[in-house]
């Protein structure tokens, strides 16, 4: 998965499935040529195979798809990484005079000021996507209780059995935030206890200490007093679950859940059911 960039000596920007006409764009130079202009910019340019030139920087890479036609209209880079490679694009096309175009934005960098934009979103996108894959289960949200059994969702209440939901029942089914009121009143009660130590307690250091051991409890739990929630709209009313997995794990469950909400929504038992977020 990578950042595309066509370089191209078009000065409008184009699709970059598609070629540029003869009247907005020209061809590059022979492959030689290419190979050579990239490399008087970026020495390091890796060339062992000819069609696919390699460039590591500092925390990125790009590579270089020539292609194996003997004269080159455009360049496909594809960028990978962290860092910053824009200086590296905007220098190879300040020194040739060529333009770049980014594939994600649908417009070409300002040579002067390129907007990161494009290649940040692209970094957000990858690292969503890769959060989601270490997700093992995706159909199961084991701290919560919570699986999703085609269109049924079951929660668990351990001893006391299941509670199962079908989907063809929901109007609407979104993730919200919600209030761990246990957490709050854990958190109060220990900063007030911390207060009180603070004062009563004739050692100054042992209260001091007592007060910052149980002001940390306090501020930890209120850390974990907002948590994600399951909201399940019917006709009847509204069910509310709380949430206690990690947030990638309510991302892949969330979005099983949209693909299980809408399959519902598409029988003839629930023809009006949206999903939403």
């Amino acid at each position: 998965m990578s950042w595309d960039v066509v370089l191209q000596n078009a000065r409008v920007a184009v699709d970059s499935n598609e070629a540029a006409d003869a009247g907005s764009a020209s061809a590059l130079g022979s492959a030689d040529s290419v190979r050579a202009l990239i490399s008087e910019v970026h020495r390091r340019v890796d060339w062992n195979d000819p069609t696919w030139g390699v460039l590591d920087g500092d925390r990125w890479s790009i590579e270089f798809n020539l292609g194996d036609s003997q004269t080159t209209d455009s360049i496909m880079l594809h960028v990978r990484g962290r860092g910053d490679p824009l200086p590296a694009i905007t220098a190879i096309c300040k020194r040739t005079g060529w333009t770049a175009f980014d594939s994600s934005s649908g417009e070409l960098l300002d040579l002067q000021n390129p907007s990161p934009q494009g290649w940040l979103a692209f970094q957000a996108f990858r690292d969503e996507l890769q959060s989601l894959a270490e997700v093992r289960d995706a159909s199961t949200l084991r701290r919560s209780g919570l699986k999703l059994e085609g269109a049924t969702l079951v929660r668990s209440h351990g001893r006391n059995g299941d509670e199962r939901f079908e989907l063809r029942s929901f109007s609407e089914v979104r993730l919200g935030r919600g209030t761990n009121w246990a957490s709050v009143l854990v958190a109060v009660v220990s900063l007030g206890i911390a207060i009180l130590l603070k004062i009563v307690v004739p050692i100054v250091w042992l209260g001091w200490l007592s007060f910052i051991l149980l002001a940390g409890v306090g501020l930890l739990f209120v850390s974990t007093a907002r948590t994600d929630t399951l909201l399940l709209k019917t006709t009847d009313g509204s069910i509310v679950l709380p949430l206690v997995d990690t947030p990638a794990e309510v991302r892949a469950f969330h979005s099983l859940l949209t693909e299980a909400l809408s399959e519902a929504a598409n029988a003839e038992t629930m023809p009006h059911g949206r999903v939403g977020r």
